[in-house]
């Protein structure tokens, strides 16, 4: 888990900087060797163990915060995008994850098997996925990014009679009307300060001085934080659960991707917000029965409490499809894989919190599910009153604050106020 705090972190930076795909690929290529490594030299020393989960975790951690953006970057149509993010392998890996465990029964041959699967899934990528052309476009690799381009319209070509068309990439925009942000880059691109940096590479610490990224990073960080906390704390107390680890684990990734398809199919009716909205409320709700049910009626062990830890993982399930989708639209171009990774942080910082959580129970059996009513409550709140609704918007390409519109504004104004003066100047001497 440390490791994926890492990982994501690095990574964000990377992908912005030299591209989606290599991080991608790379993440994956290094998941299998570790994998591997593990399986052959894990059992020598817990020193070298430690490392090679330390190398998996940062892979896992970069891949996450990659892939996403790779797909979505491809993709104009907001239900293409819904739809990508409502795909998420995430639930299915749960699934596979309670299947590999119940097979192998040994954690030697369970790493053999995710080396297989990860080496399967490089090859794949390699072979398939192509870089992102808005990437491409703001590097200027104008030759690239048109190369890449045909490639996608010659795949939707031939796919065109078999998938609907919410389902097919969309041809990026390549002339567009000025809108008033590129205005405000062009008329700041005139001042000598900014000017200076103009080609500089955005870090990290770009993200917080706009606050037009700030506000929305912070809250949603937060978000990712609580829905890892929730989730993970779950995935943690499977084996606490009534019935079967392997049954629950299973059914508990078959539910979430039931669920998680729920915001694709009413994307048609409701935007972005409702969804989220719902989410957090049905896992708000669920999760106060659990406590009533255990506290209240001394049901712990009944099947009712099985039924709403899977139904609260499941429900939170939409909310990670949201928070995902709002990590790409929300952050522009030019930082959009940093900010996943500052998001992504906060959800593997709490995927770290989770199991110290989860042991609190030594000493009070609901005091993790205690926690997790508390944030998921103040989450709903941050939803309702941050978050906008991005349905049907273009994705953002450059940051932009309102006081750099208020400031362009006013001195078009002043200029347009001299031409007036001038104006009336010239028609009086005539």
């Amino acid at each position: 888990m440390l490791g994926a705090v890492v990982g994501a972190f690095i990574s964000g930076f990377l992908a912005d900087s030299f591209g989606r795909k290599p991080v991608v690929v790379g993440a994956m290529i290094i998941m299998c060797i570790g994998n591997a490594l593990l399986a052959g030299f894990g059992h020598l020393t817990p020193y070298l163990s430690t490392i090679i989960f330390f190398v998996i975790g940062a892979s896992c951690g970069g891949y996450m915060v990659t892939n996403l953006v790779l797909m979505i970057e491809n993709l104009e149509h907001a239900k293409s995008r819904l739809l990508v993010v409502s795909l998420n392998g995430w639930p299915l890996g749960m699934a596979y994850v309670g299947l590999v465990a119940w097979i192998s029964k040994e954690w030697r041959t369970y790493h053999i098997i995710f080396a297989a699967t990860s080496a399967a899934l490089f090859i794949i990528l390699q072979c398939i996925s192509l870089e992102s052309v808005r990437w491409l476009i703001h590097q200027k690799r104008i030759r690239r990014a048109d190369k890449i381009q045909l490639q996608i319209d010659s795949r939707n070509f031939r796919v065109n009679e078999l998938l609907p068309k919410i389902m097919q990439s969309q041809e990026f925009e390549r002339a567009k009307t000025p809108t008033l942000m590129e205005i405000v880059k062009e008329e700041k691109s005139l001042d000598r300060k900014i000017s200076k940096n103009k080609d500089r590479k955005l870090t990290y610490f770009d993200l917080f001085r706009h606050s037009s990224v700030r506000k929305p990073l912070l809250a949603l960080c937060y978000c990712f934080a609580t829905s890892s906390v929730v989730s993970f704390g779950f995935y943690f107390s499977v084996e606490a659960l009534p019935g079967s680890r392997y049954l629950n684990l299973a059914a508990m990734g078959l539910l979430k991707f039931g669920l998680g398809f729920l915001p694709f199919l009413v994307s048609y009716f409701v935007g972005r917000r409702p969804i989220i909205l719902t989410s957090v409320g049905v896992a708000c709700i669920s999760i106060w029965i659990y406590l009533g049910f255990s506290l209240g009626l001394n049901l712990s062990k009944h099947w009712i409490i099985t039924f709403l830890g899977l139904l609260i993982t499941a429900s939170i399930d939409p909310t990670w499809k949201i928070n995902h989708l709002y990590s790409a639209e929300l952050f522009p171009t030019t930082v959009r894989n940093m900010s996943r990774a500052v998001c992504n942080v906060g959800a593997r910082l709490g995927s770290l919190a989770a199991p110290l959580i989860v042991y609190s129970r030594q000493w009070f059996t609901e005091t993790p599910i205690i926690v997790f009513a508390i944030m998921l409550t103040i989450q709903w709140g941050i939803v309702y009153f941050v978050f906008p609704e991005t349905k049907d918007r273009p994705l953002p390409e450059e940051i932009s604050d309102d006081e750099d519109v208020e400031i362009v504004l006013s001195r078009r104004d002043e200029r347009e106020d001299g031409l007036e003066d001038e104006n009336e100047k010239l028609a009086a001497k005539v």
